[in-house]
């Protein structure tokens, strides 16, 4: 009986932890010009121990920077949000979905704000493993696809 237990609670736990990654997900694509779905996704990322999803958490304190109207807590929460999604691909430098968000957040960084030092390890990271496999892929590649920071002939190599 016990071992029954644990199974559900296996799988129930493995359940809500792919309906948050899908709704993180759902979350960022949606909120670069919606304070109020930012704000969604950083409670709903709020504590969480997985790599992907810190990393949205910490893409959430970097949008929700956008929205503030004060430019040094714009720039508190972009601190915050960056340092949270390094700290994301130093628990899990392989997965391509967290450079993902660490290269759609520092590539919208205006230029005259010095922390986009990883655009281009990120690029490449992100051209040389992008996978069909990944549950992902889609999203990804269009996003690639419409980045200004991707060359035509790195656009041909994901095609």
């Amino acid at each position: 009986m016990p071992y029954k237990l644990l199974i559900i609670a296996f799988l129930t736990f493995g359940f809500a932890a792919s309906e948050d990654l899908n709704s993180a997900r759902a979350y960022f694509q949606n909120s670069k010009d919606n304070q109020a779905t930012a704000e969604k996704l950083q409670s709903l990322t709020q504590n969480q121990t997985s790599a992907v999803l810190k990393a949205y958490n910490g893409a959430s304190f970097a949008i929700l920077a956008k929205h503030q109207g004060n430019p040094y807590k714009k720039l508190e929460f972009l601190k915050k949000g960056l340092g949270i999604i390094n700290s994301a691909v130093l628990l899990d430098a392989d997965e391509i979905e967290i450079r993902y968000v660490r290269f759609a957040i520092e590539e919208n960084i205006p230029n005259f704000v010095s922390f986009t030092s990883h655009i281009e390890s990120d690029k490449k990271m992100l051209i040389g493993n992008l996978n069909s496999s990944h549950s992902h892929y889609k999203i990804i590649k269009a996003y690639l696809m419409k980045s200004k920071k991707i060359s035509e002939a790195d656009k041909k190599k994901i095609q």
